[in-house]
């Protein structure tokens, strides 16, 4: 039951990052193709692809998510409360506006 519960908050990560990256793009009106969401994605992609063989395994995955739970867990306690992760998610926000600036599809 708790790595059912596990892989659960790991996908969860993985696809609410996905999420992210689709949802913050597209003011350029090309969402399909907007610049800055395929270079999104392709970083994400890259980070999870830790032996850069184009393929995401599985344990890469896991990895991943695991690292981005550790990042998310902000006092370190093997568990996270909605408020740490929304503080993640909104600090992620930011960051992510100061870095991308306008998409360059416009």
């Amino acid at each position: 039951m708790r790595k059912i519960l596990m892989f659960s908050v790991l996908t969860a990560l993985f696809i609410g990052g996905a999420t992210f990256a689709s949802a913050h793009c597209g003011d350029c009106g090309k969402e399909a193709d907007c610049p800055r969401k395929t270079a999104k994605m392709d970083k994400m992609f890259a980070e999870q692809d830790a032996n850069s063989d184009g393929m995401v395994s599985k344990a890469e995955f896991v990895a991943y998510a695991e690292g981005k739970f550790a990042k998310m867990d902000a006092d370190s306690n093997g568990s996270l409360t909605k408020k740490e992760v929304k503080s993640y998610w909104d600090a992620k926000k930011e960051k992510d506006k100061k870095d991308s600036g306008q998409c360059k599809g416009k």
